[in-house]
């Protein structure tokens, strides 16, 4: 039987989503063992890590719980849509000082298949493998903008397999850390632009059946990224779906239009947080679903994100 070990963070309001990612995993995991490295700070409940560690043992897996402390990240920039837990991906390498590698989820994906042939992809030269991250049409210029030579170079970091041992030994925490930390104005997706501008050169693109984003999957963005083919095959056969972006695109919120929304239900009912009501259930919600044209509400919140990245 073949080992995967897989990373992920998740706060207390997160978890619900992290459980649900790990039983997708889980329930396609076919014949490999899979180990969970979850990374949280130190304030996470302990009652709610003892019932993470018997659900992940009683879906086949185990848990490894991992302390990050929180002073480490406290000065790295942090919204409500990201806050400082989503650093904590950046010190894997440390954290997990005995592996040489480890897949990393973000808590709001779904894996469709077995994510073991993704974790056997040959990285020995790379520092990561990843999907290229479609743009929307107002920030195609920030791959550019915060260092990158061209779009396609701009990687997404909610589905990563990492080189630990190569992240060792160039030291690249420290580098990502000091970036953010210099340049606070060009880490607008967080962590996410950090490790760009520090990886992007020794980053293996992977197919993006890996990380079936929404870009791809609900806004018809991105076919110019691969190669002619590429993303329709992805399309047609994705492996893990990542629930990016807005709350339209989040399956546990009431305005989301994702196609796939009863497939993450379907796993979220089988954890011990099973959805009891739709996020978002207001007036202003209902006239943004059933009233105001999305193409409409995407132009602004892009045009909303660019005013207040440029102030």
């Amino acid at each position: 039987m073949s080992t995967v070990h897989l990373a992920c963070a998740a706060d207390e309001k997160y978890l619900p989503h992290c459980a649900t990612m790990l039983h997708s995993v889980l329930e396609t995991a076919s014949d490999a063992d899979i180990i969970v490295h979850f990374t949280h700070f130190p304030a996470f409940p302990t009652k709610q890590l003892a019932v993470l560690s018997d659900f992940v043992s009683g879906a086949g897996g185990s848990l490894d719980p991992v302390c990050v402390d929180h002073e480490t990240l406290a000065e790295l920039p942090s919204t409500e849509a990201l806050p400082s837990v989503v650093w904590q991906r950046v010190l894997l390498p440390a954290l997990l000082s005995d592996l040489d590698k480890v897949l990393y989820l973000d808590s709001d994906v779904i894996a469709l298949g077995s994510v073991e042939p993704l974790f056997e992809v040959d990285i020995s030269d790379s520092y990561l493998a990843a999907v290229t991250n479609p743009m929307h049409e107002l920030w195609t210029d920030w791959p550019e903008r915060i260092g990158l030579p061209d779009e396609p170079s701009y990687f997404n970091s909610g589905v990563m397999l990492m080189n630990l041992d190569l992240l060792r030994k160039d030291g690249c925490a420290d580098d990502i850390v000091r970036h953010a930390k210099e340049h606070p104005e060009l880490v607008h997706w967080g962590d996410q632009c950090a490790m760009n501008v520090v990886l992007h050169e020794r980053r293996y693109g992977l197919h993006p059946k890996w990380n079936m984003m929404n870009g791809f999957l609900t806004d018809g963005r991105g076919e110019e990224l691969f190669p002619p083919g590429v993303l329709a095959e992805a399309l047609a056969n994705p492996q893990i779906i990542h629930f990016e972006g807005p709350p339209q695109g989040k399956p546990w919120h009431y305005r989301s239009e994702h196609p796939l929304r009863a497939t993450y239900l379907k796993h979220r009912q089988q954890t011990p947080w099973p959805l009891q009501k739709l996020e978002g259930q207001n007036v202003s919600n209902f006239l943004k679903k059933h009233v105001v044209p999305r193409p409409v509400l995407d132009r602004l919140r892009a045009l909303k994100h660019r005013r207040t990245e440029e102030i």
